[in-house]
């Protein structure tokens, strides 16, 4: 396995920065416009890729499905509300065109062998497997034929579950990163489980975190961790009625993670000598530290005594280290406190 791989124009992974992807899911309503804005804004606010999926009810579903519940009164059920928030075949290469236009990175997850199919016409460049689909190796093994990256999510998955797709992913020599996510929205903190990114690194892989919370908190920090990847639901607003308004953040905030991520990687790959660092503020240093000084006005002759000596500010004189050195020593001229004591104030 490798710690490092590309997405088109970006290294992932190790020595990179944190590769963050704007998540929309069906935010978009079935809206292609929508769907549009939501990539404008994504590229804006300075996301490495924005993310869809790709639900074909027929291929996916049965009425035996517990999430074929009414979803509002638009929506009798889920399978209604997948069927209405789909996108055909020319509307996805026409969203795939506008995130090359935007310069960034078009991904989307699929649900079905069909929508795999439909996807790589379209042009994907990793693929991006969503919680409830890491179990099925066969599905795995048919994403493994294009020889590109996958990238997992974790939020139902136990670790045996991910040793299986490492398994997999290896066995084709596969570029791999499993993200850490808990399939509960929005996440509360207590259970985002940012202690799980470093296991996952430790099968050699790139690792990161999927987060539902709805704050801030959790992705900043796994930046600060050294997180490779990333994923967060996004939304104009979230007082917007959705599944997962209240599981997402804002534009506003994406921005804040991506300047964050900047920031983060620049310290990170900055490390500083504290030696060398103390040297090249040698000037500033010496103002803050104090010298040897008169408590008051001394005359010509006096012979100075210790008790006679403090310390103030810069460190330009006499160090106060060397107090010692001055005692017993005689004033050649009259001297006041208001300045530091100098070797040419005393009789050698």
């Amino acid at each position: 396995m490798v710690k490092s791989f590309s997405i088109g124009d970006h290294q992932v992974g190790e020595g990179s920065p944190g590769y963050i992807v704007a998540e929309v899911g069906q935010a978009h309503e079935g809206s292609l416009r929508f769907a549009h804005s939501f990539i404008d804004s994504a590229a804006t606010a300075g996301a490495d890729a924005v993310k869809f999926q790709h639900h074909i009810p027929t291929s996916e579903s049965t009425v035996d499905e517990p999430f074929r519940v009414a979803m509002g009164s638009q929506d009798t059920s889920r399978y209604e509300y997948w069927a209405r928030t789909s996108f055909s075949v020319g509307q996805w290469y026409e969203i795939k065109s506008h995130c090359d236009d935007r310069k960034i990175e078009f991904l989307c997850s699929p649900f079905s062998f069909e929508a795999v199919g439909i996807l790589r016409r379209v042009g994907v460049k990793a693929w991006k497997v969503a919680s409830g689909e890491v179990f099925e190796s066969d599905f795995i093994e048919h994403l493994c034929q294009d020889n590109i990256p996958l990238i997992a999510s974790t939020g139902l998955a136990s670790y045996a579950d991910v040793n299986k797709i490492v398994a997999v992913c290896e066995s084709h020599s596969i570029p791999l990163a499993v993200l850490q996510c808990t399939t509960e929205y929005p996440t509360p903190l207590d259970r985002v489980g940012l202690n799980v990114i470093e296991r996952l690194e430790q099968y050699g892989i790139v690792a990161g975190l999927s987060d539902h919370s709805g704050q801030v908190f959790p992705s900043l920090a796994a930046l600060s961790l050294g997180a490779s990847i990333i994923e967060i639901h996004v939304t104009f607003n979230r007082d917007i009625a959705g599944p997962d308004t209240t599981s997402s953040l804002t534009f506003e905030e994406l921005r804040l993670i991506c300047e964050s991520r900047d920031a983060f990687h620049k310290m990170n790959m900055s490390p500083v000598d504290k030696d060398l660092l103390a040297r090249s503020l040698g000037d500033l240093r010496n103002n803050f530290r104090r010298s040897v000084t008169t408590k008051e006005t001394l005359r010509k002759d006096t012979i100075l005594t210790k008790d006679m000596l403090t310390s103030k500010k810069p460190g330009w004189g006499i160090p106060w280290s060397e107090v010692d050195s001055v005692v017993g020593k005689r004033l050649k001229h009259n001297v006041e406190p208001n300045r530091l004591l100098t070797l040419d104030d005393l009789i050698l």
